[in-house]
């Protein structure tokens, strides 16, 4: 079995180029679920999961399987800003069939919380300090594959300086 990567908006046949030959000529169909599938369909992220690629002529077939995702997470990369003692939530939100799980990877502190709830997974921070100041990493995981997305989150000082001609 083959394993690919999809984008939302992109085609199975964009990326599949499939060539049979045989006397006579086959027939070759894309399969999902036991049913023909068009692989010039623009892919949307409910169309993860096993395909079968089938070619066919009246003296036999070939199948072959491919498992494909479709556009997981909602963003790869994230730079966030807090100031020092205050707080701040850091996102993670993907699409996935079946629904993705989640994982973080982050150095364990008092004052970070992770929740996961309605298919959003949240890393919590109070009272952020330059030990909070760091990437964090969110795994969104199902059967089909795993997808990341990295958040750097900055920690700042900031002063506040007297307005002039007060």
């Amino acid at each position: 079995p083959v394993s690919k990567d999809l984008k939302e908006g992109e085609t199975l046949s964009s990326h599949f180029d499939c060539e049979a030959e045989g006397n006579p000529p086959p027939k070759t169909v894309w399969l999902k679920d036991s049913k023909e599938f068009d692989s010039s369909k623009i892919l949307t992220r409910t169309d993860g999961g096993v395909y079968q690629l089938k070619t066919m002529n009246k003296y036999g077939f070939a199948t072959a399987t491919v498992t494909v995702t479709v556009g997981l997470l909602s963003a790869a990369e994230e730079n966030v800003e807090v100031r020092e003692g205050g707080s701040i939530v850091l996102k993670c939100s993907a699409d996935g069939n079946p629904a993705p799980t989640y994982e973080w990877k982050y150095p364990i502190a008092d004052n970070v919380q992770e929740i996961t709830k309605d298919g959003v997974s949240t890393v919590n921070i109070t009272r952020a300090s330059s030990s909070n100041d760091r990437v964090y990493e969110c795994h969104a995981k199902n059967r089909y594959g795993v997808a990341t997305k990295n958040i750097t989150l900055t920690v700042g000082k900031f002063t506040f300086l007297p307005r002039r001609g007060v």
